[in-house]
């Protein structure tokens, strides 16, 4: 068991997942973001369907108002 949060971001839109991905990393929450994490060639959906199965918590691009607050709740969890 991890012991730390695992966040998965699924978002189109180049701005609000880079300002996503920046706050997590920021906080040193692990996170995945198909769009960077995947390689050339890797079966897409099975990875992504692995990632949300170990996933402790999911963003779809949002609102970006609020985001950060969420973020460290869920990093005081850890």
């Amino acid at each position: 068991m991890r012991n730390y949060p695992y966040v998965v971001v699924i978002a189109e839109s180049p701005p609000e997942a880079d300002y996503l991905l920046k706050v997590l990393d920021d906080l040193e929450i692990p996170n995945f973001f198909p769009q960077r994490d995947t390689q050339p060639g890797e079966d897409w959906d099975q990875r992504v369907h692995m990632e949300l199965d170990t996933a402790d918590a999911v963003l779809v691009e949002a609102t970006l108002k609020g985001e950060r607050k969420e973020l460290e709740n869920i990093k005081s969890r850890k």
